[in-house]
This record gives structure tokens, sequence and C-alpha cells, in this order.
């Protein structure tokens, strides 16, 4: 008896094995099958990060194709902006002719310069950009002052402003003259400055230049407007009589009239007139004595 129920309780024991093994297998492949879905999961994570990286990479490139195209048309944009600016950087003789003489009637006030040029580019009818502004204004006078102030020489007194102006208009005169402006006629420059007229030599004749009278100078020198119409004329009458009898008597002795009555232009000297009356007035032993 005891054997039969060791018999049955290994029977039972062995079946049990057997079931265990039998069940065993359906875990295997529900792991297997757990085991292929996390991998799939994967797989197709990683193709969504490789098509948004894709994406990514399309949407960058089309960004930077825009982003070179705006930088192209900024490029372009800043080279017709350059283009325009040396084209207005650029003086014409035309611009030059208009510089001097806005000059002439507003000195040194930029500001009128300015507007002065803007009235001329709107009766013209340019656009703004090719009008001459402030700084281009300011910076052509300094650099004409640069080129001429070489041949200049101003004493310590004259004040600074004077010393451009007058230098600057007179250069704005023989520029207006002459054809051409060489090293010779810069070096007539001081003497038209100084002396208010200089003689220059043009095709055979000799041409003479004075210093304008312009309002810019007037106002310099302090001069009212009224004094504008006064116009001094070309040539002058003197007339001269004996001082005293004792006078009379010495020019009458020498056979001549003491009487003078001549007519002489405007820039002749007084004195040079009295040189030539007194060695003609001069008793005749004296002329023998220097002809000896």
């Amino acid at each position: 008896m005891e054997n039969n129920a060791k018999n049955e309780d290994v029977e039972i024991q062995g079946n049990n094995s057997v079931t265990k093994k039998e069940e065993t297998p359906p875990q295997n492949v529900q792991n297997c099958s757990e085991a292929k879905v996390p991998t799939d999961s994967k797989n197709t994570q990683i193709r969504v990060v490789r098509g948004t990286k894709k994406m990514k990479l399309d949407a960058g490139d089309s960004n930077n194709l825009e982003k070179k195209d705006s930088k192209e048309e900024e490029n372009n944009a800043e080279a017709k902006v350059r283009s325009m600016k040396r084209s207005c950087e650029l003086w014409s003789m035309e611009d030059k002719n208009t510089f001097f003489k806005a000059l002439n009637e507003y000195g040194k006030d930029f500001d009128a310069l300015q507007s002065y040029f803007l009235c001329q580019g709107k009766k013209k009818g340019l656009p703004d950009v090719m009008i001459k502004n402030k700084e281009q204004i300011r910076h052509f006078y300094y650099r004409t002052w640069l080129k001429i102030s070489k041949h200049l020489k101003f004493s310590e007194d004259v004040k600074k402003t004077s010393q451009e102006l007058y230098g600057l208009i007179n250069y704005g005169e023989l520029r207006r003259k002459l054809p051409r402006i060489h090293e010779k006629i810069h070096l007539k420059l001081n003497e038209l400055v100084y002396w208010g007229s200089t003689q220059v030599r043009l095709r055979g004749k000799t041409m003479r230049i004075k210093t304008p009278i312009c309002r810019a100078l007037r106002k310099l020198n302090q001069l009212e407007d009224w004094q504008e119409e006064i116009k001094l004329p070309s040539r002058i009458t003197i007339e001269l009589r004996p001082r005293n009898n004792m006078a009379w008597w010495q020019v009458q002795a020498s056979s001549m009239n003491p009487r003078v009555r001549t007519l002489l232009p405007i820039q002749r000297r007084l004195s040079s007139l009295l040189i030539f009356l007194q060695q003609r007035w001069r008793p005749a032993k004296y002329n023998t004595v220097s002809l000896l």
C-alpha cells in the first residue's frame, strides 16, 4: 500500500512537471512577442526622427536660400546707394560754378549755401539725392581752401574767415575769367588778393582781373547796402594852382604855366604827377648841370 501511494505521488509530481513544462512555452512566445513590439516601436521612432530631421534640413536649406537671396538684394541695394553717393560726391563744372556764385552771395554760411543749391536743383528738376548737401559743400569749401592757401600770404592780424573768403572769392573770379588755372595763375592770386587787381596774359592779350564787389565781402567789411550803388569813374580831372605869388613867380620864371589841368586814370598815384611836375619846372641851370 505504501508503495502504491509513493508511485501515485511520483505520477502526480511527474504530471505536474509535465504540465509545467507544457505551460512554459506560451510564456516564451509572449516574451518574444513583447520583445518584438518594442523593437518595432523603436524602428518607427527612428524613422519618424529621421523624417523630421529631413524636414528640418529641407526647411533649413530653404531658409538659407532665402537669406542668401535677401543678402544679395541688400548688397545690390548698397552698391546702388554707393554708386549714387559717388555720383553725388563728384563735382561737375556746373556744380563748381554754382558754389562760387553762392559763395559771393552768402559767404561762409553753409546753411544758406545748401539752400541755394536746393533751389537751383529744383529749378533744374534734379532729385534730392543728386543735390549737394551741407556736408559735401563744407568738404568742398575746405578742400579748395587747402589747395589755394599755399599760394597766399596773410599777416597774423587778418582773421581766418577773412583769409578764406578773400582767397576763395578771388580764386573763383580767376576761374570764371580764365579757361584753365595753372601754377603761374596761382601766383597771380596773391597779387589779386592784396592789390585788388592783376594782369594776366591770355592769347597774346593782356587781361585785367579785379576783385569782385560782392555781397559777402561787403558784409565782411561791414559796408552798408547803399554803398553798393557808388561807382567810381575810370578817370579823374586834377587841377593845380600856385599857392602864393612866390610859387607863381618860380614857375613863371621857367616859362611854364603855373596852372595845371590834367586827366589821370584812377589807379594812377598823385605822387607820380608831382614828381613829374618838379622835374619839368626845375630851373634850366640845374638841368644843364645834370646833363654834364
